[in-house]
């Protein structure tokens, strides 16, 4: 079954669903789509997968210096969200490093953070965060673990009529008890870039023991304005799609072909696998490994676990950039 990308790949694949684990809340499962044009974008967003995502505890800021320090990129990371951490801009930071492909940063990247001196008039010590645009976050669905800890998911929904890319939501666990919040986790979408009426779910893991009674929530941190006109993001399709579903319902694989219509330095396929409620029980993302010629076929596989319930509907996205 063959599908072009326009956008952002959406593909529902009902009850013979396939692939690797994360969970967030959603809606019913919405009815299959009709086939269609589909476009592939590409980012340099964080992986989330059950078994091997890295999730980074929140480190303090860093005070305030006129003289720039340096950021050693880790698994995970991208731009938008060490902006935020420094409380810098993506901007002064690509500005400091010009020599750094922002979208194409490997693991061990060392980046120079800039930080404004404070000016007399305003008494501002660094640069200031952009405002984020805004999103609606739903709230999050936790799932206890092996360790004593939970897997949360939660799910952005862009409800603007342009792209917003870099969306980082950051997690709050309250113990119910004495009303403090006790841990707090950084996390981001699978895929860099969520279009326009599209949704992204984020993962993040709270570690074990936790408060007997607990609460989870997340707020937006980061979320920066996509412009067409850069085209960082490039068309492609999907095709040859099949999908195995394990016996218990708990895990599934999703295969198929990517074909990115230029040449691409990056390519993705992301899987969300929901239950029968549409909550999301798995995420997991596969990424080429290599530069894509345009017009150049590659074949994907993706297993997905579930953290909840058994696995009705597994959907797609994918991302191509230069």
């Amino acid at each position: 079954m063959n599908k072009s990308f326009v956008l952002i790949i959406l593909l529902s694949l009902v009850f013979s669903a396939c692939n690797s684990a994360s969970a967030t809340p959603g809606s019913p499962t919405p009815p299959p789509r009709p086939a269609g044009t589909l476009r592939v974008y590409p980012t340099r967003t964080a992986t989330a997968t059950l078994s091997e995502a890295e999730i980074n505890t929140p480190t303090a800021l860093p005070t305030a210096s006129p003289t720039p320090v340096t950021h050693v990129v880790k698994k995970g990371e991208d731009l938008g969200g060490i902006a935020y951490r420094y409380h810098t801009s993506v901007s002064a930071i690509m500005a400091a490093n010009p020599e750094v492909d922002p979208y194409l940063m490997s693991v061990g990247t060392e980046l120079k953070i800039p930080f404004v001196e404070s000016s007399e008039a305003s008494g501002d010590s660094i640069t200031p965060q952009p405002t984020p645009v805004s999103v609606d976050i739903r709230a999050p669905l936790c799932y206890a673990t092996l360790d004593l800890g939970a897997d949360c998911y939660a799910l952005v929904f862009n409800g603007q009529s342009f792209a917003v890319e870099n969306v980082v939501l950051n997690f709050y666990l309250t113990d119910l008890s004495s009303g403090e919040v006790t841990a707090s986790i950084s996390g981001t979408t699978l895929l860099n870039l969520i279009p326009a009426g599209l949704t992204q779910a984020v993962y993040v893991h709270f570690n074990g023991p936790l408060p007997q009674q607990y609460q989870v929530n997340a707020a937006l941190s980061l979320a920066l304005p996509y412009t067409l006109s850069d085209q960082r993001y490039l068309p492609g399709s999907l095709s040859n799609q099949t999908e195995t579903l394990s016996a218990d319902g708990l895990s599934a694989v999703v295969e198929g072909d990517i074909t990115p219509a230029n040449d691409s330095g990056v390519v993705w396929v992301a899987a969300t696998a929901y239950d029968a409620h549409g909550r999301v029980v798995g995420l997991r993302r596969w990424q080429a490994g290599s530069a894509l010629k345009g017009g150049e076929t590659t074949h994907f596989s993706i297993r997905v676990y579930s953290s909840g319930a058994k696995i009705e509907r597994i959907d797609l996205l994918a991302e191509a950039r230069r």
